[in-house]
C-alpha cells in the first residue's frame, strides 16, 4: 500500500510539473504564432503536409520530442522569470504589491530566526527562510499544508512562469518587428507584453499570500507547542 501511495505521489508530481512547464511553453509558442499569424498559417500548412507523410512511429517519436523540448523550454522560461522578478522588484520597489512581498519576507525571516532550534548558518541563505516555516507546517499539519499552503506556492510559480512566457515571447516578437513593423503584429505583441506584466504583478500578490500562510502555520505551531 505504501509503495502504491509513493508511486501515485511521484506520478502526480511529475504530471503537475509536466503540465506546468508544458503550459508555459505553449503560451510562449502561441505568443509568437499569434503575433506572426499570417506566416504562421503558411508554416502550419507545410507542417500538416509533412505530418501526413510520416508513419505512426515517426509521429509518436516527434510528439515525444516536442513534449521534451516544451518541458525543457518551460524550465528555461521559469529561470528567466526569476530575472524579471528581480528587475521588477528593484525598479518598482515603491509599489504596494512589492512592499507587501518585502514585508512578508521580512516577517518570515523574523519568525524563523526567533526560534532557538534554527541552525546558525541559516542567515547565509535569506531566500530559504520560508522553507523552515513550510517544512514545519508539512510535518505538523500535512492536510493544511496540502490544501492551504502548497496551492498558493504552485499558483505563484505558475503565474511567474506564464508571465515569463508572455514577456519573453512579446519581447522576442517586438525585437523582430523593429526593422519592418506591422501595425497589427505590433498590437498583438504589445497585448502579450501587457498580459505578461499583469501576470507578473499577480505573481507578487500570490507569493505574498503564500508567505503569509507559511508564517501563520509557523506561529500556530509555536502556540500549540507552548
Amino acid at each position: 500500500m505504501r509503495t502504491l501511495e509513493l508511486a501515485y505521489a511521484r506520478g502526480s508530481m511529475f504530471g503537475r510539473d509536466l503540465f506546468h512547464y508544458g503550459l508555459s511553453a505553449v503560451v510562449f509558442y502561441f505568443c509568437i504564432l499569434s503575433t506572426f499569424h499570417q506566416g504562421a498559417f503558411l508554416q502550419f500548412d507545410l507542417v500538416t503536409q509533412i505530418l501526413h507523410k510520416l508513419g505512426a512511429w515517426e509521429k509518436t517519436g516527434l510528439t515525444v520530442l516536442l513534449v521534451l523540448v516544451s518541458y525543457a523550454l518551460g524550465h528555461l522560461l521559469l529561470a528567466i522569470g526569476f530575472v524579471y522578478r528581480t528587475v521588477w522588484k528593484r525598479i518598482f520597489h515603491g509599489l504596494k504589491h512589492v512592499k507587501n512581498l518585502v514585508y512578508a519576507e521580512g516577517k518570515v525571516k523574523e519568525l524563523v530566526l526567533a526560534r532557538a532550534e534554527v541552525a546558525p548558518g541559516v542567515s547565509s541563505y535569506p531566500h530559504d527562510y520560508h522553507l523552515f516555516c513550510e517544512m514545519s507546517a508539512y510535518q505538523n499539519m500535512p492536510d493544511v499544508h496540502a490544501t492551504f499552503i502548497e496551492r498558493y506556492n504552485t499558483l505563484a510559480f505558475l503565474r511567474l512562469s506564464l508571465a515569463s512566457s508572455a514577456l519573453t515571447g512579446s519581447i522576442f516578437c517586438i525585437s523582430l518587428l523593429v526593422t519592418a513593423p506591422e501595425i497589427s503584429e505590433l498590437i498583438i505583441a504589445f497585448f502579450w507584453l501587457v498580459m505578461g506584466v499583469l501576470l507578473l504583478r499577480q505573481y507578487f500578490i500570490t507569493r505574498t499570500g503564500f508567505l503569509n500562510r507559511v508564517a501563520a502555520a509557523f506561529v500556530i505551531r509555536g502556540v500549540t507547542e507552548e
